[in-house]
């Protein structure tokens, strides 16, 4: 007989005893706020299928040993024998049921601190053994701080299931770890073997190169000879640790230069196969390290408005609402600061020197006149989507065009950003890394987490190409770009414009003359421009490795005509009414500033319509539960579901997200909680403020959709730590869960993977209907969330 472990959500006593009856007697079942925790035979299992209960089931895992020795081996000997030992305070804890209060305080007691959920992807293994992505779910694995040796303490709680130290394949993630133990094992020559960082591209997918520069190096006969190196990043558990180890990596043999960050340092090495891994693994085994992982320098994504947001007829209010009071920033390559549109509203700094006032790339000229120009230069007709919003922008750009005024990280850019004011910022470059979890993903989302009213933005990726092996020739997926990738960002890929003029008229995507055109149809068939409900065949698909929808929406990139700096000479098509001040550019690099412009003229409206600052939840929730669903072969995926992996939620439409004006037929209705808040949820302990939220609207009139969307911010960490549940309920008590579109497995009803979830109703019952907000694991603190309704209806009523 099989038995699976399973969590009911029940809402009253009644659904409660319904549960009780298909769980098994014995262990007991436990009460976890809404939530009943038990197990199930097959019978049971059946029956709660058929119960009209919302419930999930574990999927079933081989466990790990009870204890496992630091180091569990790789191919032909272990990297803690490699290693040489490694020192830590950190432990791996899976829990044998989903976390409670009562683990939670049996593990307090044992002296075990937890910090965070370990979002380990087991994606890639599934694909390889023939297992769908709706498979992929998170298990109940914790990281926490020990300051203990003996294990015991730990595996004799009962809610553990194994644990193990936090030991070097944990440092390096189990793909590169298992490849660096194979390459020093002695199994493996160099020859003919990539450097590493092109094998973890591999291992994802490839979607571009791993950044490597040429140092100058004496040789025996003291002169000078090219050595090619690559960088590679580390993190610290503790920010304080950061001198101490970046002191023990220099003194490192094959260590050719040092940077530090807040709570990160790169180093460069020798790009050799061998060496990289030798070095790689000294530098992972030193204490305090979380993480090390080759670097991908990020680049702009570009390839060789308005109107379209607001609808064929936009609304005669839409003229108040341009970002009047809003600063956005622009972290790009510059901006010319003589040209027109932006006369008076911007402030520039330079982090890679100042190597020209005009933007030689002239990318991040675009993106800005795309956010905030006016059009001066151009009568009024080439406007930015808030032409009153101010601009911060911020130069990364050298003078060869690549990004180095980023630094160490991109923490640093998003505080500067924030500390002046900006409560918007717009990143239209990223990395090619396959959706990968990297390090600047993680600093975004723990920014976000520290800084909840600060929205970042950030372009998909230009590295869609087409899948030749998928029957329907879709765009392939795991092509995103980081920090594309973090939870706590507005993602954004490329759809056509609607324009028929430009470069691109009359032209079809099998004519793209940018990188990776399709070559079968249907795709190569569609226009590049002339339809807006095209998802751009360059733009990157998600999801993140970790399974989470990417991207969040899709913007008009394709052919957008914005302002052109007057240093720049590159190849992009001129916008011939005025060639000299207005080129036509492509990418995501011009949808990411859609979104924000959009952002921008929405949190103008919220804060003087609505007297509410909001946070960036709030304005995520919103601008996604308004976005529109494109409906077509090429943009859809059965195996999938809806919202997807191509084009999110949906393409941006703000006649659909919030009211211009008062002769508007919908309502917004909203409610923006913080984790202080005492509406924020938490799962069910002494100290909880609530289990759940819970309010009511009435539906008006049923000739138009009933949208609900809910966004958090979840806390910094790979994969999702605090879930919640969004469920509506229906006047007659019908029940709609977040996400119902995503294909699942029979036995889960419930989204554990995502911080957004949407609920779309056709044709809604007029009457009261019920929105709620569930903690089903909430371990570090109280949750706050955003939730976004649209429709024919009231405000909240109690």
């Amino acid at each position: 007989m099989t038995m699976r472990r399973v969590s009911v959500l029940c809402l009253d006593e009644g659904e409660r005893a319904k549960a009780a009856g298909l769980l098994l007697a014995a262990p007991a079942p436990e009460t976890n706020g809404d939530y009943l925790i038990g197990l199930v035979d097959d019978a049971g299992l059946s029956g709660l299928a058929g119960s009209g209960l919302i419930f999930n089931a574990e999927t079933e895992s081989t466990p790990e040993p009870r204890t496992a020795p630091a180091g569990a081996a790789f191919d032909a000997q272990s990297l803690e024998d490699l290693a040489d030992g490694v020192e830590t305070d950190r432990i791996i804890i899976r829990l044998a049921r989903p976390f409670s209060a009562a683990a939670g305080k049996a593990l307090a007691d044992a002296g075990a601190t937890i910090e965070r959920r370990d979002g380990t992807s087991t994606f890639f293994a599934e694909a390889q053994a023939g297992a769908t992505l709706q498979q992929r779910i998170s298990g109940p694995v914790y990281i926490a701080r020990f300051a203990g040796r003996d294990l015991s303490v730990i595996t004799d709680i009962p809610a553990v299931d194994s644990v193990r130290w936090y030991d070097v394949r944990t440092t390096l993630g189990d793909s590169l770890a298992a490849v660096v133990a194979h390459r020093l094992s002695g199994a493996a020559s160099s020859r003919g073997l990539e450097s590493l960082g092109d094998t973890v591209n591999d291992i994802v997918g490839r979607v571009g190169d791993v950044a490597s520069r040429e140092v100058t190096k004496p040789t025996a006969a003291d002169e000078p000879a090219v050595v090619e190196v690559a960088p590679f990043d580390l993190r610290c558990h503790d920010a304080a640790a950061v001198d101490e180890v970046a002191f023990k990596v220099a003194a490192i043999p094959g260590v050719f230069r040092i940077e530090k960050g807040l709570n990160r340092i790169r180093y460069w090495t020798a790009r050799d196969p061998v060496s990289e891994a030798a070095l790689l693994l000294k530098v992972s085994a030193l204490a305090g390290v979380a993480t090390v992982e080759p670097y991908v320098f990020p680049e702009p994504l570009l390839n060789w408005v308005r109107g379209s947001l607001w609808g064929v007829d936009p609304p005669g209010g839409v003229g108040q609402w341009q970002g009047e009071g809003e600063l956005v920033a622009i972290t790009d390559s510059g901006i010319d600061e003589d040209h027109p549109d932006f006369a008076g509203r911007f402030e520039a700094v330079y982090h890679a020197g100042e190597v020209s006032k005009h933007d030689l790339a002239g990318h991040g000229t675009h993106v800005a006149s795309i956010v905030a120009g006016d059009g001066s230069a151009s009568d009024g007709l080439l406007v930015g989507v808030a032409p009153k919003a101010r601009l911060f922008v911020q130069c990364i750009a050298d003078a060869s065009g690549g990004f180095t005024g980023l630094g160490v990280g991109v923490r640093k850019l998003m505080q500067e950003a924030f500390d002046m004011g900006a409560r918007i910022q717009n990143l239209s470059w990223g990395a090619p890394v396959g959706g990968r979890f990297v390090l600047d993903t993680l600093e975004l989302d723990e920014f976000v987490s520290e800084n909840p009213e600060h929205l970042v933005v950030v372009a998909a990726g230009n590295w869609g190409a087409q899948d030749i092996q998928d029957p329907a020739r879709r765009i392939g997926l795991m092509s995103l770009g980081a920090p594309a990738n973090a939870k706590n960002c507005l993602a954004v890929g490329a759809c056509c414009s609607s324009r028929t003029d430009g470069p691109y008229a009359g032209k079809t995507w099998a004519q793209y003359d940018g990188s990776r055109p399709p070559q079968d149809p249907p795709m190569a068939q569609l226009p590049l421009t002339g339809n807006a409900d095209i998802v751009a065949s360059l733009s990157s698909r998600g999801p993140s490795d970790d399974g989470r929808l990417k991207p969040d929406l899709v913007a008009v990139g394709v052919g957008v005509a914005a302002a052109r700096s007057r240093d720049y000479a590159g190849a992009a098509a001129p916008w011939p009414d005025k060639p000299e001040s207005y080129i036509f550019m492509t990418g995501t690099s011009m949808a990411a500033p859609v979104v924000s412009g959009a952002a921008a003229v929405l949190r103008e409206y919220l804060i003087r319509k609505r007297n509410h600052r909001p946070s960036a939840a709030l304005l995520k929730a919103i601008l996604i539960n308004g976005a529109r669903w494109i409906s077509n072969t090429v943009q859809e995926d059965a195996e999938i579901g809806k919202p997807n992996f191509h084009q999110g939620f949906g393409r941006l439409d703000l006649s659909r997200t919030f009211p211009a004006d008062d002769a508007a037929e919908f309502a917004l209705t909203f409610i923006d909680v913080g984790n202080s808040d005492p509406q924020a949820v938490q799962m069910a302990r002494p100290t909880a403020p609530a289990v759940s939220w819970r309010k009511r609207f009435a539906v008006t009139a049923s000739n138009r959709v009933l949208s609900v969307t809910i966004c958090w911010t979840d806390p910094p960490g790979r994969g999702l730590q605090h879930e919640l549940d969004l469920l509506v309920i229906a006047p007659d008590g019908t029940k709609h869960v977040g996400n119902a579109g995503l294909v699942r497995l029979p036995t889960q009803r419930t989204d554990r993977i995502n911080n957004v979830e949407k609920i779309v109703i056709e044709n809604p019952a007029v009457g009261e209907w019920s929105v709620m907000v569930i903690a089903f694991n909430t371990f570090l603190h109280p949750q706050g969330f955003a939730v976004a309704a649209t429709g024919v209806i009231t405000d909240w009523i109690g």
